[in-house]
């Protein structure tokens, strides 16, 4: 467990989902695959050394796109979208 002093610790309000590899919490929503970070707060992504700030982003790799406002996120038929924050599994 990594020991990170960031004010208070959220609360386990139950939305927190990990399906190979992605963890996605609604109080922050981090997404994790391969070196994939995205915060909704400050929208900063990062893989292998790659960071970018921009209101449309879009990353194309095994069939990943990332958008800013729509965020869908489509790998082994998965689709998230940040602004209901629903993940459907269509395999």
């Amino acid at each position: 467990m990594k020991g990170e002093a960031s004010g208070s610790k959220p609360e386990s309000s139950g939305s927190e989902l990990e399906l190979f590899g992605f963890d996605l919490g609604t109080s922050d929503l981090k997404l994790k695959t391969s070196c994939l970070k995205l915060e909704r707060s400050s929208l900063n992504l990062k893989t292998f050394g790659l960071e970018s700030k921009i209101s449309y982003l879009r990353l194309e790799r095994c069939g990943l796109t990332l958008k800013a406002f729509g965020l869908k996120l489509e790998r082994c038929g998965f689709k998230l979208k940040i602004s209901c924050l629903k993940l459907e599994a269509s395999n």
